[in-house]
């Protein structure tokens, strides 16, 4: 009963392997077939071939300088209410820099 046994998962195996090997010559294949499309990407926000939005780096440069002006504007707008409150006194001001 043990050598039917050992004969069985020896199929077995032998033919899980030939099934992944078939898998991956398949996958190989869809990869080499992806790569010729790649130049026919096109980026809705630069309007550039070669690559999507996600991946655009003119987005993601915009992006960050919107970031950047934001985050002055609101330091300005923090000084400026600064400067408007005429104390006569001396008051404690604590930012926290949570917006």
């Amino acid at each position: 009963m043990k050598h039917a046994d050992l004969q069985f998962i020896v199929a077995r195996l032998l033919h899980e392997m030939s099934k992944r090997k078939e898998c991956e010559s398949s996958e190989t294949s869809a990869l080499v077939n992806k790569t010729h499309k790649s130049n026919k990407k096109l980026c809705f926000y630069c309007k550039k071939l070669g690559h999507f939005v996600r991946n655009c780096l003119k987005k993601k440069n915009d992006e960050k300088e919107k970031a950047n002006q934001t985050y002055e504007d609101h330091e300005q707008m923090f000084v400026e209410a600064l400067s408007a409150n005429n104390h006569t006194t001396y008051d404690w001001i604590v930012n926290s820099g949570a917006m």
